[in-house]
């Protein structure tokens, strides 16, 4: 039998998180900014990255392992660039004012890039991006973590997922979005599918001897994420550990990330680096001829003959776009294991906002 999904307002489930985080010591306006981004990836459908973390959020806050109320220092910074130390403050607040940084940086300078260390996870990497898409330029982003999966033919766990994400605008037709993890399947996948108590497929990860399992526990505990394309996938790790790791001053490697067994739930602090740039558009050609251009290239991949078992061809980010909107009709659809986790918060916390 399925398990039982519960429908929830999006405006009440932001409301509780929000309100979840304010007790946890987030002042209102971070409180809303940490909630919105949860709440969006459970709109565009990444469930994995959205009030299913606010448990183990809340946890870490309490634990120390999460700063409710960071000072962001700069360490460097000039016209375009900045690095900042992030203070072990919330992942997802760090880096919306990172963003906010970069898109001030491009406005002015025509580009703005904005390293980040000694920040937490910071949920689904597409939102920082995508802030860029309000002011009609290119956003990119990259984060590094924890170890959890080993160099392509190695058994020693030196690389997160560190994943990638682009947005881009255009004119008529919808942005394009790519958000992706370097290995076939973010962490929090393997995670949630080991919360409820189900099968992964053998693609998705590794037992400590580099052999695929379908149990999720074997992959966290002492086995391995599989690389997205094999060399290819452990390829772009590196460029994103660099980028946000080496790059930023932060950690990048066993050595300087510690021994993690479980980075969102360990003891220990996680220290992620971040790396955001955002392109203004105006630098190369003038906006519209750009966003035009941008609907000649969507439109001439769509109008692709769809190959066999295929209803159509999509751009990265628009099944996530056609998701939100169905989900702000219908509800956010919320397993019975994490409405319970939710409830279980709301209970101890007191709180209203979500039913």
């Amino acid at each position: 039998m399925d398990e039982q999904v519960h429908h929830i307002d999006a405006q009440g489930l932001r409301i509780f998180a929000a309100q979840a985080l304010e007790q946890g010591g987030l002042s209102p306006e971070d409180a809303a900014i940490v909630a919105d981004c949860l709440v969006e990836a459970d709109l565009r459908g990444v469930e994995t990255h959205g009030v299913v973390r606010l448990p183990a959020y809340l946890r870490m806050i309490k634990e120390g392992n999460m700063n409710p109320r960071p000072r962001l220092s700069v360490i460097r910074e000039n016209q375009v660039s900045a690095v900042i130390d992030a203070d072990d403050g919330v992942g997802n607040l760090v880096s919306y004012r990172a963003a906010e940084r970069a898109i001030e940086k491009a406005i002015q300078a025509g580009v703005g890039i904005v390293g980040v260390r000694n920040s937490t996870h910071n949920g689904e990497q597409a939102y920082y991006p995508m802030m860029a898409l309000k002011h009609d330029m290119i956003g990119l982003m990259t984060t590094n973590a924890p170890p959890q999966t080993p160099a392509y033919g190695g058994l020693s766990r030196v690389l997160s997922t560190n994943p990638i994400a682009v947005a881009v605008p255009a004119g008529v037709e919808l942005p394009v979005v790519l958000d992706m993890a370097t290995t076939q399947v973010a962490v929090g996948k393997v995670r949630l599918s080991a919360t409820l108590g189900k099968k992964i497929p053998l693609d998705w990860g590794l037992d400590r001897n580099g052999v695929p399992t379908d149990d999720p526990d074997t992959v966290l505990k002492e086995g391995f994420l599989a690389w997205l394309g094999g060399a290819k996938g452990y390829s772009l790790s590196v460029i994103a550990n660099i980028l946000a790791g080496v790059l930023t001053g932060g950690p990048f490697s066993r050595a300087t990330f510690g021994d993690y067994s479980s980075a969102e739930y360990g003891s220990q602090k996680v220290r992620e680096g971040h790396f955001i740039m955002v392109l203004n558009i105006e630098n190369f050609m003038p906006l519209a001829e750009f966003k035009s251009r941008m609907d000649e290239m969507i439109r001439d991949f769509r109008s692709s003959e769809p190959a066999q078992g295929f209803a159509r061809v999509y751009l990265p980010g628009e099944l996530e776009f056609e998701r939100k909107s169905q989900r702000l009709k219908s509800g956010i659809p919320i397993s019975h294991a994490v409405w319970k986790t939710l409830t279980e918060v709301k209970v101890r916390l007191g709180l209203t906002g979500f039913a």
